[in-house]
This record gives C-alpha cells, structure tokens and sequence, in this order.
C-alpha cells in the first residue's frame, strides 16, 4: 500500500526533482527548466502534499508558460496538473478506503479538491483501472 509521501519520494527520484521549502506568497510553485519546486513551509503538511504532487506535474509534462500565454493555456496546464494530482489522491484512497466507504464528497473534501473536477473524480473512482493508465 503506496502512502501519498511514497508517491511523492518516487516521482521525485524519477523526475530528480528537487524541493526547497522558502516563506513565498503562494503555496507552492514549479520551476520546470530547473527541475525544482518550491513550496511555502508554513503550510500544514497534507496541504504541502497535496502542493508538490500538483507542482510534479508541471515538470513531469514539461509545462511551459510565458508572459505571453493566454489565459486559456495557463488554464489547461492548470487542468492537466490537477488530472495528475487527483490521479495520485485516487490511487491512495482506492488503496486505503474499502470500497463501500468510496464516495466523491468526502474524497474532495478530504484533498480539497475543486467542484469542477467532479466528473474527472467520478470517471476515475467508478473504474479504478483507468486511473493507473496515464491521460
């Protein structure tokens, strides 16, 4: 049974990612060309987690942004950064969650996921299997 940390110290072993935790406005941001992420220390741990498995999936499909991307970009970058995330959450959850015990309100709330991923989620913890496959 993979822990969300297990999952985070495997991504980052195979990325070769690095992490610095520095006080910064937001709560966690990719350098993707640097490999690295930085992430606000003064977050609670689950919210960390939760920072670094999204900011893994920047560097993991290689995101790029400019000043001249439009909003559109961004917000599908964005998007797919959550997919991954969700992803990883999901995987925890069918691992440590009996399957009765399933259910998309207590999941979101629990990794504080928003409303418009719902579908994403339902999709996912209806067929567990596609889930493991990358989008």
């Amino acid at each position: 049974m993979a822990s969300l940390r297990t999952t985070i110290d495997k991504l980052l072993d195979e990325l070769g990612t690095r992490i610095i935790y520095r006080n910064i406005d937001s709560g966690g941001k990719a350098y993707v060309q640097l490999n690295l992420i930085v992430v606000n220390p003064n977050l609670p741990q689950q919210k960390q987690e939760q920072i670094i498995l999204h900011e893994l999936e920047h560097i993991k499909r290689k995101h790029s942004k400019t000043s001249y991307s439009s909003p559109n970009y961004l917000t599908k970058l964005e998007a797919e950064a959550e997919h991954g995330r969700i992803k990883a959450d999901i995987t925890t959850y069918i691992e440590e969650t009996p399957e009765e015990y399933w259910n998309i309100y207590n999941f979101s709330n629990h990794y504080d996921i928003k409303p418009e991923f719902e579908n994403y989620i339902n999709n996912h913890l209806k067929n567990p299997d596609k889930t493991k496959k990358d989008d």
